[in-house]
């Protein structure tokens, strides 16, 4: 609410709910708009103590929230009625999309500092607008088992890696359709490639590269398609350029 605030300084609190990071999160998803994405990396998150950035509590979605798929790209409510929401499910053109921003805003969320938290059924694909109707029962019979597959994948990945865990964050590139940063250790880099837009990515190092989830291999490079992200791991020290497939702009090389 504008104001510092004093518990990560004494016994209160550990970590908070980083709704600063959600608001940003989705509002870049969304529109591509990084003002409140970076304002949450640069200014919140860096301001913290290391402890408490690393305990945060980053979430998509809550029982106080909308269900992140609809917040995604639903229909905004309009002043609508419970009974007219209740019944709105997005298209199945608006649910791939959503589907597709989603794992990306997971992907962030699973590697950026802090601790990843699920809302139940946002794993599968569940809907819904404000507090009750993002309550459901969960969909047993209705799972979207190929998004809950990408889900424990990008876990997995997160889990076998420590650097996850306390490893250093570094932003290197925020633009409308890019956001690349890496977490590191005194051995280990590991780079985090979100493409929202409709044009791929190249990144090309210096250094040998391992991919650990997402991204296309092409001798030198990484080739991250359109709304896609991957995990790269290299070897500290090691420099990227980044840039379109169609040529458009390249990028310096990124100390990492």
């Amino acid at each position: 609410y504008g104001v510092r605030k004093r518990y990560y300084l004494g016994d209160e609190l550990d970590g908070v709910m980083n709704y600063p990071l959600r608001t940003g999160l989705i509002a870049y998803l969304r529109e591509g708009d990084t003002e409140g994405l970076r304002y949450a990396l640069l200014e919140v998150m860096a301001n913290m103590p290391k402890r408490a950035a690393d305990l945060s509590m980053n979430l998509l979605g809550s029982h106080d929230t909308e269900r992140i798929l609809t917040a995604l790209v639903g229909a905004p409510e309009a002043g609508e009625r419970m009974e007219v929401l209740a019944k709105r499910r997005l298209s199945r053109a608006a649910y791939l999309r959503g589907r597709r921003l989603l794992l990306l805003g997971y992907l962030a969320l699973a590697t950026l500092p802090g601790i990843p938290t699920v809302y139940y059924g946002d794993e599968v694909g569940m809907q819904g607008y404000r507090d009750p109707l993002n309550r459901m029962p969960y969909p047993w019979h209705r799972q979207d088992c190929g998004l809950l597959d990408l889900y424990r994948a990008i876990g997995m990945m997160r889990r076998e890696s420590t650097v996850f865990k306390d490893g250093e964050f570094s932003l290197h590139v925020l633009d409308k359709t890019r956001l690349i940063f890496s977490r590191r250790n005194a051995s280990t880099v590991l780079v985090t490639v979100i493409n929202r837009g409709c044009v791929g990515v190249r990144l090309c190092f210096d250094r040998e590269v391992m991919p650990l989830f997402g991204g296309r291999f092409a001798s030198d490079r990484q080739l991250i398609p359109p709304l896609s992200g991957a995990v790269l791991s290299t070897e500290h020290g090691a420099r990227f350029t980044v840039a379109t497939d169609d040529g458009l702009p390249i990028y310096p090389s990124a100390d990492q």
